[in-house]
């Protein structure tokens, strides 16, 4: 990309860093969260035998642990990262000349 803004002269956002900031975080949130999930679920289930895997509040400990408290966790990791990470980007036009709707024709 740098390459590109330097050769045709374009000036790159600064607000493109951002972005992809904030993106990289999400997905990394939504990896961490997958794999929490299905490793407890493996974790909890494998070379076990069914009639073992207890019971919390009515559900088998696997997806008690796998899906009810690894939805809540990250949950509250994503809006812990909303409140204090991600930042408010202002999407008006940057040239005051786009903003104002003059045009050069």
């Amino acid at each position: 990309m740098a390459r590109l803004t330097t050769e045709y002269g374009i000036e790159e956002d600064s607000r493109y860093a951002l972005c992809v900031r904030e993106a990289v975080l999400s997905a990394v949130l939504f990896l961490l969260a997958a794999v929490a999930g299905l490793g407890s679920i493996y974790g909890l289930t494998v070379g076990r035998d069914p009639e073992m895997y207890g019971a919390v509040l009515g559900l088998p400990s696997y997806l008690f642990w796998g899906i009810i408290i690894t939805v809540f966790t990250f949950l509250l990791a994503l809006l812990v990262s909303l409140r204090w990470v991600f930042q408010e980007v202002n999407l008006d036009p940057i040239d005051p000349s786009i903003r104002e709707g003059v045009t050069d024709g």
